[in-house]
């Protein structure tokens, strides 16, 4: 068995929460024994590896023409409306035009 300083297994600790492996398969990759390993972690109360990874989004922003809601075509005019006029202008409009 090989011994170890504190300093050591705390480079352990670290290069193992880096590694992103198990507690398992880092300990079979290195030779260590992973009930000892684990031991050794809380009896130096090294923090056990965050529950939640940080992840970095790029957002790109997407502008998309949108038709509008309403189109009239009186001969050459065109009126477009984005958003619905009130039914009593709409009617009235209508009326209008007839």
């Amino acid at each position: 068995m090989t011994t170890r300083t504190r300093a050591q297994w705390q480079a352990l600790f670290q290069h193992h929460q880096k590694s992103g492996l198990s507690s398992s398969e880092f300990c079979k990759q290195n030779n260590l024994c992973p009930k000892y390993f684990s031991l050794r972690k809380k009896q130096l109360g090294f923090p056990d590896a965050p529950p939640f990874v940080a992840l970095q989004i790029e957002a790109t922003p997407v502008i998309q023409k949108q038709n509008p809601a309403l189109t009239f075509a009186l001969g050459p005019c065109h009126l477009h409306f984005e958003t619905l006029p009130p039914v009593e202008w709409l009617s009235a409009f209508l009326k209008a035009s007839a």
